[in-house]
């Protein structure tokens, strides 16, 4: 019998402007403060930065995050 292929977990973002990111397949919060958002996701880490930021709206494998997005760092 062979070994199966590893599949990654996949996930997918979604920019709304400048203040707003939806993140589907996240599981877990590293680390949550005005300035920063990381998050556990199927492949590591991603990093949401900006200013006052907030996450409006958590579910288990999704959250949204507001406030002024400057980007999204993996790793």
């Amino acid at each position: 019998m062979q070994n199966p292929i590893p599949v990654p977990r996949l996930y997918r973002l979604e920019w709304l402007g400048d203040t707003e990111v939806q993140v589907d397949g996240c599981r877990g919060i590293v680390r949550y403060d005005p300035a920063a958002v990381c998050l556990r996701m199927g492949g590591g880490l991603m990093t949401v930065t900006g200013r006052d930021l907030t996450i409006s709206a958590l579910s288990a494998q999704a959250l949204t995050i507001r406030g002024r997005i400057d980007g999204v760092v993996r790793g």
